[in-house]
C-alpha cells in the first residue's frame, strides 16, 4: 500500500509485515494486521450503515443490498463490477439450493436478517423510535400509538404511518432508553 494522508493530515501507511502505521507530526502509532483488518471491516460497517445498506458476510463481502421500496425486493449491487440486480423476496426462497446465483444467495442472507432487525413492530404504546424511510438516512421521531406511529413534531410530509408499513427499512428505539 502506498502511503495515504488524511485529509486532517494523519499519514497512513502499511509496513512489509502488515502493520498501519500512522503518523501525525512526530508521533507515530502501529496496529498489527489483525486489528487493521478488524478497525477496516468497522469502518466500513459504519459507512455502509450510513448509506443505509446491508453487506453481506464473506465469502461475499462484495455485494451490498438497499433495501426496495417495500419489504420484498432489495437491490444487490456488486460493487467491483458495478453490477445491480433487483431480487424479489419470492424469488429466493430456496437460494441456498445448488446452482442459485450470488446474487440470490446474497438477497435470501439479507430478508433472513432483515427480518430479524424489524424490533420497532414489537415496540409498545408509549414508546419513542426514530425511523427510516425506503433509502432516505434521514430519521423521524414517532410514538407509538396503538397500531400505528405518529409524529411527534409537526412535519408537513409525515404524520402517521402503520407498525408494520413496508415503507419503514430502519429504525432505534429511543424512549425509554435500551439497557444493555
Amino acid at each position: 500500500m502506498s502511503d495515504f494522508r488524511a485529509s486532517n493530515g494523519v499519514a497512513v501507511s502499511r509496513d512489509q509485515d502488515g502493520r498501519v502505521r500512522t503518523t501525525f507530526s512526530s508521533i507515530r502509532s502501529d496496529i498489527v494486521p489483525s486489528r487493521a483488518a478488524a478497525l477496516a471491516e468497522f469502518f466500513e460497517h459504519d459507512k455502509d450503515e450510513s448509506f443505509g445498506r446491508w453487506r453481506a458476510p464473506r465469502p461475499l463481502r462484495e455485494f451490498v443490498v438497499y433495501p426496495g421500496s417495500d419489504f420484498d425486493t432489495a437491490l444487490v449491487l456488486h460493487e467491483p463490477s458495478g453490477a445491480m440486480t433487483t431480487i424479489a423476496r419470492q424469488e429466493v426462497d430456496d437460494a441456498e439450493a445448488e446452482g442459485f446465483s450470488d446474487e440470490a444467495k446474497v438477497a435470501r442472507q439479507y430478508f433472513i436478517e432483515a427480518d430479524k432487525t424489524r424490533r420497532w413492530q414489537d415496540s409498545v404504546e408509549g414508546e419513542l423510535w426514530a425511523l427510516r424511510f425506503g433509502v432516505d438516512p434521514e430519521e423521524i421521531v414517532v410514538v407509538r400509538r396503538g397500531d400505528h406511529f405518529a409524529a411527534v413534531d409537526t412535519n408537513e410530509y409525515f404524520t402517521s404511518v402503520g407498525v408494520t408499513a413496508p415503507e419503514i427499512t430502519g429504525g432505534r428505539r429511543v424512549w425509554p432508553e435500551v439497557q444493555a
